[in-house]
């Protein structure tokens, strides 16, 4: 794998516009441990932090929009956890989200113990051309004491993302889950975004986010490292710098299911479902 074709070119984008930007925000990671703020484990740092070094350290008027991305930027820049999800597997899990009933439940337990807090995940959905794939991490917001789901999508150009969110919380349904993203999000901004045409199709492709990352952190997934790594996973000391592809950890996600996928389309026409690894419908 090529560096440009990681998130790090992202990452450079962002040092170069704000130098101290990974080391203030290393910074304020520290508070945790002084006992200042407390926050859950399983977040690396609440967006409101890079929102705060935006809108008041830097007067970027566009300091809502961006603090997500500059959150991802900084929580995978000390993971470094690349997850490259083979293509006819990444369909398989993305069309399980049309299965979900607003009753299932999703897993909140499965879903805050993310590999590195922050992964990437390296998924093509086919309703996102023009898409690379997506960070993924948990936030928590600890103004109103709320758990959510952060998904970034990334361009192929590696330069530009979009945000999406879904609140969770212990035993919450679809439902649930959905209800109170868009009530929070109408809340903000004065609109009831569950009426809003598209809002069906958004969901979809977060739900079908949720199914990829269920299957990561499932018990017996087909995943494997990239071989000859050394380097994989070593944060850069320099706070100036982003490190090379050689540190990134990179793990290949579903090779030998998705072969097993082409082989029973060949043979009999239709995709066997994956094995391996707890799978949720």
């Amino acid at each position: 794998m090529r560096d440009c074709e990681t998130p790090l070119p992202l990452l450079r984008k962002w040092l170069r516009d704000y130098p101290d930007v990974y080391q203030l925000l290393d910074s304020c990671a520290t508070v945790k441990t002084s006992g200042r703020l407390s926050w859950p484990d399983y977040c690396p740092l609440p967006i409101n932090a890079a929102y705060t070094y935006l809108h008041q350290g830097r007067r970027n008027p566009d300091a809502v929009r961006l603090a997500a991305e500059l959150t991802a930027c900084w929580a995978w820049r000390r993971s470094r956890i690349l997850y490259d999800v083979d293509d006819d597997m990444a369909h398989v899990l993305l069309k399980r989200a049309g299965g979900m009933a607003d009753s299932d439940i999703i897993p909140f337990d499965q879903l805050t113990r993310l590999p590195g807090r922050c992964i990437y995940v390296k998924a093509h959905h086919p309703e996102l051309p023009g898409v690379d794939g997506f960070f993924a991490w948990i936030d928590y917001d600890v103004n109103r004491n709320s758990t959510e789901l952060r998904v970034q999508w990334l361009a192929t150009n590696m330069e530009h993302t979009v945000p999406q969110v879904l609140r969770i919380g212990p035993g919450w349904a679809v439902k649930k889950c959905v209800d109170e993203t868009f009530g929070h999000l109408a809340g903000i901004a004065d609109l009831d975004f569950r009426t809003a045409p598209g809002m069906d199709a958004i969901t979809h492709i977060l739900l079908g986010t949720v199914q990829i990352l269920l299957y990561i952190v499932s018990d017996g997934a087909d995943i494997a490292p990239a071989p000859g790594r050394k380097h994989a996973g070593n944060i850069p000391g320099d706070p100036n710098s982003v490190g090379n592809v050689n540190t990134v950890d990179l793990q290949y996600v579903g090779a030998r299911v998705g072969a097993v996928i082409r082989s029973s389309r060949a043979k009999k026409g239709y995709e066997d479902p994956p094995k391996g690894g707890t799978l949720h419908e």
